[in-house]
């Protein structure tokens, strides 16, 4: 279906084609005055060149209106053209039970419901046991591979999130305080809350990740 913006765009130039169409105000002589021979030619070469140079410009103006619809049907084709793309994060349990119950899982639903409504139609969701660690990082590099310029992409995460130790120092270079030594990070289904043997902070999707990820849809 073609946007409603796209016809509006359309509908001025398509009602000046019709009207120079129907009205043309430059018909053909079909009778030429009489009277003395010097004046009859001298009027019939007038008429003649009034009606060919009526032609000439209502031919250029026929050509104007046609570029014009052109140039509108090419900007709405290169409109149309773009994509509304979406991953959607929600977790409403964990693999590691310490976890407080929460219900983010709930939340993809009516986010996915909210973005068709908005025209997105490239959305990909993960919820609860989907979503771990490498399912997430695996989703960022799909959409990556998906994504052509001038794309417009939404990301959306419900679920835990936690600190964690800054390896590599960048987020000195942003606090001067007690969050220097912090990054943020997302809490897949297979990140566990305390240290150990079972998650060391590699399943946790810290800040510095999501924006290496995010980066793959900018040109």
């Amino acid at each position: 279906m073609i946007p409603i913006i796209i016809v509006a765009a359309l509908l001025p130039a398509i009602l000046l084609w019709i009207y120079i169409l129907k009205k043309d105000p430059c018909p053909e002589p079909t009778s030429w005055p009489f009277g003395t021979k010097g004046k009859i030619l001298a009027l019939i070469k007038k008429d003649k060149d009034d009606y060919h140079q009526d032609r000439n410009d209502m031919f250029m103006r026929r050509v104007f209106v046609l570029l014009f619809t052109i140039s509108i049907l090419s900007i709405a084709s290169s409109a149309d053209a773009v994509t509304h793309r979406a991953l959607v994060f929600g977790l409403g349990k964990q693999e590691d039970t310490s976890w407080g119950k929460i219900h983010g899982d709930n939340d993809v639903h009516y986010v996915v419901q909210l973005l068709h409504q908005m025209g997105y139609t490239d959305i990909k969701t993960l919820k609860n046991e989907q979503a771990t660690k490498q399912a997430m990082a695996d989703a960022f590099v799909g959409l990556a591979n998906r994504c052509q310029k001038g794309d417009v992409v939404y990301i959306h995460y419900s679920g835990h999130g936690q600190l964690m130790t800054d390896v590599d120092g960048d987020e000195a270079l942003k606090w001067n305080n007690s969050h220097s030594q912090w990054d943020e990070a997302w809490i897949p289904y297979d990140a566990y809350m305390v240290y150990g043997p079972n998650d060391r902070g590699e399943k946790h999707f810290c800040d510095d990740e999501v924006g290496r990820g995010a980066g793959g849809y900018y040109y």
